[in-house]
Parts: C-alpha cells; sequence; structure tokens
C-alpha cells in the first residue's frame, strides 16, 4: 500500500505491490487494470485510478483476486519449497530421535538415582562389617605380636645358658682341671659345684 497527497491513497496499492501480492508480473497487473468509473462487468479486472500514468488499484479488488485465483507457485519456488518440506521433515526426525535420546537418559538417570540410593542404604551396614573385620585383624595382629615375642624370649634364655656354660668352660680351662664325673655337670650354677666338692670325701681314703 502506499500514500500520496490526496487523502483516501492510503486504499490503494501501487501496481508493484499489488504484482507482490498476486505473485505476477507488473505487466500482467497492467492489463488487468481497469478505471474504476467504468460500469462494465470488471469482477475479472482490477479496479483502480491512473494518476500521472501510473496505477493506483484499489485493494479490494486485489484482495478479491487473491482469494478467486491465488499466486502460482514458479518452478524455483516450487523447488525451493520442497527443499524447505524435507528439511522440515528431517527436523521433525531429528527432534524424534532426540525426544528417544532424552527419554532412554532420563530413565537411566532414575535407575542410577535409584540404585545410588540403594546402596547408600547399605553403606551403614557395610561400615559395621568393616568396623567389626578391623576389631578381629586387630586382634589377630596382637596374638601374633605376642607370638613373636615368645621365641624371642625363649633366645634370649638360651643365649644366656650359652653363655653361663662358655664362662664355665673358661674357668675350668683356667684352673686346667679335667672334667671327670665328680666335677659339676655344665650348665649348673657355681653354688651347685661348691655343694658337691664339700659333700665328696677326701682323697687317700680319709674317711676311714
Amino acid at each position: 500500500m502506499t500514500r500520496h497527497d490526496n487523502p483516501g491513497d492510503e486504499d490503494y496499492y501501487t501496481v508493484r505491490q499489488a504484482a507482490d501480492k498476486l505473485g505476477v508480473t507488473k505487466q500482467r497487473v497492467r492489463q488487468l487494470c481497469v478505471d474504476e468509473n467504468v460500469g462494465e462487468n470488471v469482477s475479472e479486472k482490477l479496479r483502480g485510478i491512473k494518476r500521472a500514468g501510473a496505477w493506483l488499484i484499489h485493494r479490494s479488488a486485489v484482495h478479491e483476486r487473491f482469494a478467486t485465483k491465488p499466486p502460482k507457485i514458479r518452478a524455483g519456488q516450487e523447488k525451493a519449497l520442497e527443499v524447505l518440506r524435507d528439511q522440515l521433515r528431517e527436523l521433525r526426525e531429528e527432534n524424534r530421535n532426540l525426544a528417544v535420546q532424552l527419554a532412554v537418559q532420563l530413565a537411566a538417570a532414575r535407575r542410577s538415582e535409584a540404585d545410588l540410593r540403594e546402596e547408600a542404604k547399605k553403606l551403614p551396614r557395610i561400615l559395621e562389617e568393616h568396623e567389626r573385620e578391623l576389631r578381629e585383624e586387630r586382634k589377630r595382629a596382637e596374638t601374633h605380636r605376642k607370638d613373636a615375642q615368645k621365641p624371642a624370649e625363649d633366645v634370649a634364655l638360651l643365649k644366656a645358658k650359652v653363655e653361663r656354660l662358655e664362662a664355665q668352660l673358661r674357668e675350668y680351662a683356667r684352673r686346667d682341671e679335667p672334667l671327670g664325673a665328680n666335677r659339676p655337670r655344665l650348665g649348673r650354677g657355681p653354688e651347685d659345684g661348691d655343694a658337691r666338692r664339700r659333700q665328696a670325701p677326701p682323697p687317700g681314703g680319709g674317711g676311714r
């Protein structure tokens, strides 16, 4: 629609506007134009007025023709429309696939959440079992430690006994005395040897 200086021009289309509206050429619009004052049947025409050699066409006439004869789609436009339709079908298919994927992911997320909640319920019992196992393991470790100390104590006793025997051997070697039946047994303390010597009779039968 165009506007001119004269009032009422807003009710008219220019030739170019009418051609765009009807989907035809400007030449075809000029062929269809007829003066609005012509009394003959102009149902197939576009009523308008001519000013300065240019047609101004009634908007109502353009709308009536558009309703009875909608614009034809040209070959190029038809191809472009088909491309748009294909793109629309692809988008719809992609949207359906995305909706399916989203539903699957949501279901998996819900399952994961349920699994996590179930695992959370089991955690106190699992922790209690671990604590019990830890206490038992500590008891076993303490038992093993005590068992390991006992051989060490036995070794210390044996070592002390060996040292005592070595000391006795060195004492006999220093005195240059043979180890006879009347000598104290190795492994006894020095006090045991002194007691045996006091009880033994003097040499030469002095006990007669």
